[in-house]
């Protein structure tokens, strides 16, 4: 059986999984927010011990890699590598939005896709974009490329329904993850283990802090 572990750190609650062909073997997620650097080594250690599969014997891991909180995909990607280079174990990294896009099934030659980046921004992306050159857009800039060039717009963010009307939900189910994961490894689209980076996308932001 090819076994892979899962690491997605990259939003508010983070999500470690581990399968192979057969399922879905085990399953941990945060419950409480951005909490990622408190759980992940945790989580990781009991789903080797519920499913009985040592680090050792993986096949690859995969992470997912951005966009996405910078914290949160620095934390998941280091550990990842860190389980790649002491066990020589292959890396997959994974971007959220060509998993959007993979798991729509009803995607078409005008769907795009978005994930919140910071108030007001957001990560899209679309059919005329590829996800390694997705676009950065204010709420302003969003609405009027959408409506130019007539998109339907999704997300798996269901919170985004709240702020924009015209959006439409998708969901992304663990089988769906899998089949990408598999896909990625069958096709041996595997990262370069040393010069692997978080795919930010957006410059980093820092506040001024005033000196008394």
């Amino acid at each position: 059986m090819t076994n892979i572990l899962y690491i997605d750190t990259s939003g508010k609650y983070s999500l470690i999984m581990l399968f192979n062909e057969q399922g879905i073997l085990a399953v941990k997620n945060t419950t409480s927010l951005n909490e990622h650097a408190q759980f992940i080594n945790i989580h990781i250690q009991e789903v080797v011990e519920e499913t009985g599969i040592p680090l050792s014997s993986l096949h690859a891991v995969c992470v997912m890699n951005g966009p996405g909180s910078y914290t949160g995909l620095r934390i998941g990607l280091a550990s990842a590598k860190g389980i790649c280079y002491a066990f020589n174990t292959p890396l997959i990294l994974l971007n959220q939005l060509d998993l959007m896009c993979a798991c729509h099934t009803n995607h078409t030659h005008d769907s795009a896709y978005i994930i919140k980046a910071r108030e007001n921004e957001y990560f899209f992306t679309s059919d005329a974009i590829q996800s390694s050159q997705a676009a950065l857009k204010s709420t302003q800039e969003l609405e009027e490329y959408i409506q130019a060039k007539q998109y339907k717009l999704f997300t798996s963010d269901e919170l985004l329904l709240k702020e924009l009307s015209y959006i439409q939900y998708i969901p992304i189910s663990h089988d769906c993850i899998k089949r990408v994961v598999f896909t990625h490894y069958l096709q041996k689209n595997l990262a370069d283990l040393m010069h692997s980076e978080p795919f930010y996308l957006k410059n980093v932001y820092i506040n001024k802090i005033n000196k008394l």
